[in-house]
């Protein structure tokens, strides 16, 4: 139709209210959520546009970049849900693995090895993760039996390495044996 080259769309509109509602209506994949996301003048337009975006690189760059710190949490929050792998347009598992050895920060690691849908990222988060009662709950809780060794593995603390031995008794003999070579080896 000729007029339609005299309308410019939504996402274009002066209004930024307007424009944070048509990013609603893009398609997840079109450059111009991404564009909006980096370069818009309004941060409710950028934080709109970061909830439909999927990439991974993009949304960690913008959590560390942004000028204004609203931005940047949305941003890293939306990071953090997509590399749970819980959300129904997450990245694959192997996209997930490999932002994991760039800078993210051991706060974002302990919530990958809490709520990581995949075992093989939580056994990859928790080389990162120091917090001892972390890894003990994590060794006591976790639904897979690698990744509750691995906690195991990297307890130090002689207190929490003997409540975690406790709380393991009778659930996982494997585990359990562990935990008191390593009572052991330590005391």
């Amino acid at each position: 139709m000729i007029l339609n080259r005299f309308f410019k769309p939504k996402w274009q509109h002066p209004d930024p209210q307007i424009r944070a509602q048509a990013v609603q209506n893009l398609d997840s994949s079109d450059p111009v959520l991404t564009e909006l996301a980096r370069e818009d003048e309004h941060a409710t337009v950028r934080r709109a546009a970061l909830y439909r975006i999927a990439d991974l690189a993009l949304l960690w760059h913008i959590a560390l970049e942004d000028r204004e710190a609203g931005v940047r949490e949305a941003a890293e929050a939306r990071f953090r849900k997509l590399m749970t792998g819980k959300e129904p347009d997450s990245p694959a598992l192997e996209a997930r693995m490999n932002m994991l050895g760039e800078s993210v920060p051991a706060t974002v690691m302990s919530f990958l090895v809490s709520h990581g849908a995949d075992p093989q990222l939580r056994l990859a988060a928790l080389k990162r993760v120091d917090d001892e009662d972390l890894l003990a709950r994590v060794a006591t809780d976790d639904a897979a039996g690698e990744v509750r060794l691995a906690a195991l593995e990297r307890i130090r603390d002689l207190s929490i390495l003997e409540h975690v031995a406790r709380q393991i008794r009778n659930r996982d003999k494997r585990l359990s044996r562990r935990a008191q070579e390593r009572l052991k080896s330590l005391r």
